[in-house]
């Protein structure tokens, strides 16, 4: 019986110039059994006119970009391939010797002789292979059910010089902005653009994206400059020649010599501008970069009365993005969670809890956990106190940010509608919003509970997934005011079925602590009083969000007869799952153990969002905002 095969994905690079020269993504089929000799047979009869004289032991084969870029331990010929290559993300990486000599001994001489920059050795030919940035099948590609392009041939072009992804998971956000953008850079009527948004949501990805696509599908000369911010790097500079499809790159360009390159060599070409802020571009040593065709920015950008620009926002990510993202990627590996089994249901849980604390950028989303929160952390630090730093407001206007920079640090960029191209390029439909729930518990101290529903309204209503954090610190501000008389009551409407219509929470103090499930459960068997309102500081993990003393409430108070009880709390969203059995065991095994508690019988309360009608007939989210289910714990 004939061996079965399977589909071994590949990337052949230049062992002269990596970082340029990359002849694309590729597949070829393979026997299950192939060893590293027979895939390097394969490859080169697939890629015979250049490898045709290339001897097979002068091919080194490695199992990914990482192995290549980072430890150099090519495979041996006898070793199986089998648990390589298995998608685009994974391709396996064949290192040729000077492939460039190779390619341009087989050019047409005719061809060498149409390009007047051959004779440059600063020149040399682009082999990224198109596919990567067609933006032509960006909605298409968004529209499919792996919604992701492998990019290791720009991930090897950019190396050094700003960096790329080796995937790029393409969002409706990124398919409308470019549909936008594409009407804007038309050579029939050209208008500059200026594309705004939060850091790390995708602004540079799409500047180089959109820079190889107008100079080698469109057959313009295009110049990237782009802003680095690495050790020993501070800018690089790239001409691409889409008619000869030759490139030419740089770092660390002085002005002076950047000027002379746009304004003499390159002063025919497209300028694209990545990372310099508006302020930057005033400077007399950057004057080069003012006539920009293209400008990717996060600060704020003042568009002239009498400036031909036009801006566009990149909206930040939502969770259900990030979820596929994680899905479509070696995400688990990149951010430090290769031990830990990452499979349904788990993996929404384990996201949602990344998510709460690195909001809506991808950059941040990408980090390990412990450098995440102390990014975060920092971030809170160089911002302050919410009221001093963004006005005690929940959210903001695009218009806002211009009076304090540092806003971008813990707020981003949404739109309202993502399937209106309006919104897109309507700086009124933008809102500026904390989608950290981390950074909402840190700086919610500041806010009152009014500010953090409106919070949780918006995130609802544009679907972000950060809804869900501003609801549990809504419920317990709104608590806290009640107790300590800055606000109504704390009341809970129950479900029709319940004794009681309302009931009221009538504890005297509140106590936050516990960071993780073993430190709250030794805190209510061995602390919690009647007296105290007590809730969790941390909403990552499977527990209940509060415990208190309730009784029903009456509208004409009556002291005897009525009984108190002990809520547990659970406060969720609708997107949300209730709490599992196994967690609500620990709890009454834990609440079993305080002897001041053993009287009171603990009730399991499920609080929701669910608007409520007052006796006026209109509905105040302080007065009655909570819906809620009741169920014994025993």
């Amino acid at each position: 019986m004939a061996d079965e095969t399977r589909h071994v994905w590949f990337v052949v690079l230049d062992g002269q110039d990596v970082h340029t020269n990359h002849v694309g993504t590729g597949s070829v089929e393979v026997p299950l059994s192939c060893n590293v000799a027979q895939f390097k047979k394969a490859v080169v009869a697939m890629y015979v006119r250049l490898l045709k004289d290339v001897e097979l032991d002068q091919l080194r084969v490695y199992p990914s970009m990482d192995e290549f870029l980072n430890h150099d331990c090519a495979l041996i010929d006898d070793q199986s391939i089998a648990e390589f290559g298995s998608a685009p993300a994974e391709s396996i990486i064949v290192l040729a010797p000077d492939l460039q000599r190779l390619l341009n001994e087989d050019f047409p001489s005719k061809k060498r002789q149409r390009c007047d920059d051959s004779a440059n050795p600063k020149l040399s030919n682009l082999l990224v292979d198109p596919a990567e940035f067609n933006l032509a099948n960006l909605s298409a590609i968004q529209g499919s059910e792996t919604p992701i392009l492998s990019t290791l041939g720009l991930q090897a072009f950019c190396q050094g010089y700003g960096g790329f992804p080796s995937s790029y998971m393409v969002r409706k956000e990124e398919s409308m902005v470019w549909r936008v953008i594409e009407n804007f850079l038309d050579d029939r009527n050209p208008t500059r653009v200026v594309l705004v948004g939060s850091s790390g949501v995708g602004k540079s990805c799409l500047v180089m994206l959109v820079g190889m696509y107008m100079a080698f599908f469109k057959q313009n000369q295009v110049v990237i400059v782009r802003k680095l911010m690495m050790p020993g790097l501070c800018n690089a500079l790239m001409y691409l020649d889409g008619r000869s499809k030759r490139v030419w790159k740089e770092v660390n360009v002085l002005e002076e010599a950047m000027a002379e390159l746009i304004n003499g060599r390159f002063r025919d070409s497209l300028l694209f501008v990545d990372g310099y802020s508006q302020a930057e571009l005033a400077e007399s040593h950057h004057q080069a970069l003012r006539p920009f065709h293209f400008l990717a920015m996060s600060s704020y950008y003042d568009v002239k009365p009498s400036e031909f620009a036009e801006m566009v926002v990149l909206p930040s990510w939502r969770r259900c993005d990030l979820l596929t993202y994680v899905r479509l990627t070696n995400w688990a590996d990149n951010a430090g969670f290769s031990a830990v089994t990452l499979t349904e249901p788990n993996l929404k849980e384990f996201v949602n809890q990344h998510y709460y604390y690195s909001g809506g950028s991808l950059h941040q989303f990408c980090k390990p956990r412990p450098q995440l929160i102390r990014r975060v952390g920092f971030d809170l630090q160089v911002v302050g106190k919410v009221g001093e730093a963004i006005g005690r407001s929940p959210f903001y206007c695009y218009e806002d940010s211009r009076k304090n920079e540092n806003l971008d640090r813990v707020c981003r960029h949404f739109v309202a509608d993502p399937s209106d191209p309006l919104h897109y390029t309507t700086s009124s439909q933008w809102k500026f919003c904390i989608d950290s729930g981390y950074a909402l518990a840190k700086l919610g101290d500041e806010m009152t509970s009014k500010e953090l529903f409106q919070v949780y309204q918006y995130g609802k209503s544009i679907d972000t997934g950060f809804q869900a954090a501003a609801f549990k610190l809504f419920f317990h501000r709104a608590v806290c005011e009640a107790i300590y008389r800055r606000g109504p009551e704390a009341k809970i409407k129950m479900r029709a079925n319940s004794p009681y219509p309302i009931i009221q929470l009538i504890p005297g103090c509140v106590n936050c602590q516990g960071q993780n499930e073993s430190e709250c459960l030794n805190y209510l068997a061995q602390t919690l009083d009647v007296n105290t309102y007590w809730h969790l500081k941390s909403t990552t993990f499977p527990f209940v969000d509060a415990v208190a003393m309730f009784q029903p409430y009456l509208a004409q108070p009556r002291r005897e007869g009525i009984r108190v009880q002990m809520g547990v709390i659970s406060v969720i969203t609708e997107d949300a799952e209730e709490m599992q059995r196994e967690h609500l065991d620990k709890l009454k095994q834990a609440l079993a153990l305080n002897a001041k508690l053993t009287k009171y019988k603990p009730v399991f309360l499920v609080v929701r969002p669910k608007p409520v009608v007052t006796e006026h007939g209109n509905w105040s989210p302080l007065e009655s905002p909570f819906g809620a289910v009741e169920g014994s714990l025993e």
